[in-house]
């Protein structure tokens, strides 16, 4: 078995592709998906009860990580709905405060003195997703995860730039196993890939 943990994040993004590669070289190894936040993952790994994770951080790196990305944070809204001119601001969050988008959404706009609220709040990034889709809200995701049916706020606005966060693949060093190497590889080679869509 392999256990691998990840934000929800990269979950619809790239873990279907990256499994189904491995499934087809490693057709009998069992993986356990393991989908929390980054902040419990990087617990779950010094505990080694994962055998790989994916953590989205602002801290330097870790002796046991590998550098994947460095993400830039966007502001995200619908195309259909011109919610950017409504004040104050509404605000879709994860309601746990030790996020890093629910941070920096909240410190920015405080700091550029820009009125909002929390008009939603969602442990999943697909309610999120939903939020923003129906005009009820403005969200901040990475980059590369935004749906082709939202649109990215231009940094010429008035929404304030957000900081960039780093995404780590965190290995278990005690685990040892030419499974958990090419699991691994896999990731690294997603993220690699990434394109602009």
């Amino acid at each position: 078995m392999v256990k691998v943990g990840t934000p929800e994040d990269y979950t619809t993004r790239f873990l279907p592709e990256i499994l189904a590669g491995f499934s087809r070289i490693y057709p009998n190894v069992q993986v356990e998906v393991s989908v929390l936040s980054s902040h419990n993952l990087i617990h779950l790994i010094k505990n080694e009860k994962l055998d790989l994770a994916l953590t989205s951080t602002s801290e330097p790196t870790f002796q046991d990580s590998l550098l994947l990305r460095h993400e830039p944070s966007v502001w995200v809204v619908s195309p259909n709905h011109d919610i950017e001119e409504v004040r104050p601001i509404p605000l879709a969050l994860f309601p746990t405060h030790d996020c890093l988008f629910r941070i920096w959404a909240v410190r920015e706009l405080e700091k550029a003195g820009i009125d909002y609220r929390i008009a939603y709040t969602s442990e999943s990034i697909l309610g999120h997703i939903a939020a923003v889709s129906a005009g009820l809200a403005i969200a901040v995701m990475s980059e590369s995860i935004v749906p082709k049916n939202l649109k990215i706020i231009a940094e010429n606005t008035i929404f304030p730039k957000l900081p960039h966060s780093d995404i780590y693949l965190r290995k278990n060093q005690s685990a040892n196993n030419p499974a958990i190497d090419l699991l691994a590889d896999r990731i690294v080679k997603a993220f690699q890939n990434i394109r602009p869509d």
